[in-house]
């Protein structure tokens, strides 16, 4: 779940919990890629990924079930670091 200062991420979609949470002042640009990182560009295991790096070079990396949330995504993500930069 993305917020105005935070994305808090969890085991799966029905836990209550947040097994984490990255502050967004820690986050840098994300990225779209054609795969999950390691994997080859042609593998379709993980097709729609997105990355996010944090500053102490953690490397998080979302599936998306289509390009065109994967593409939504970067834009949230990319938005919300932009906010959060002007103050």
């Amino acid at each position: 779940a993305l917020s105005d200062d935070s994305l808090r991420y969890y085991v799966n979609d029905a836990a209550i919990t947040p097994k984490g949470e990255v502050a967004v002042s820690a986050m840098r640009a994300a990225r779209a890629t054609d795969a999950a990182s390691g994997a080859s560009s042609s593998s379709s295991a993980f097709p729609f990924v997105l990355e996010q790096r944090a500053p102490n070079s953690r490397v998080f990396s979302f599936r998306a079930e289509t390009a065109k949330d994967r593409d939504a995504w970067v834009d949230m993500f990319n938005r919300a670091i932009e906010r959060h930069n002007r103050g």
